[in-house]
This record gives C-alpha cells, structure tokens and sequence, in this order.
C-alpha cells in the first residue's frame, strides 16, 4: 500500500490507473479547438501553400513547403474536427 497526498492509503493497482490516465488528460488539455473562422483561415493558408508546390520550387525550398504543409495539415487534423 502506498500513501497519497491525503495521506489515504492507495493500492497499486489504483496508482498504475492513475499513473495510466494522466498523460492522457495532460494531452487532451492542450488540444484546443480552433474557431471556424481560425480553421477557414488554415485551410487557406493549406491552399496556398498546395498552389505554391504546384508552381515548381528548389530542392531547399520544396523541402521547407512540404514540412509547412505536414504542420498546418497535422494542426487542422488536431484542431478543426
């Protein structure tokens, strides 16, 4: 048995949940839900920069494009469902 911060006594087994649960909510705390108006503009900003690798590019810059286009894709997917 282990003491808690109220010095309750908890089993392991209700420890390991607790221990198991906690980065779930921390991570789920920092997922915040973009406006529509922020995700329209995402998407935009997504459109763009779709147009721009249409356009032809250097390698330095297409490598530069394609990482922006996986971060605005990554954030619309967490933030704009």
């Amino acid at each position: 048995m282990l003491k808690g911060v109220s010095g309750a006594k908890l089993n392991r087994r209700t420890c390991l949940a607790l221990l198991c649960c906690a980065p779930v909510a921390a991570h789920g705390a920092r997922r915040r839900k973009l406006s529509q108006e922020q995700c329209r503009k995402l998407r935009a900003q997504l459109d763009r920069l779709q147009s721009r690798l249409r356009a032809g590019y250097s390698a330095k810059q297409g490598r530069k494009l394609r990482a922006r286009k996986r971060e605005l894709e990554l954030r619309r997917y967490r933030q704009c469902r």
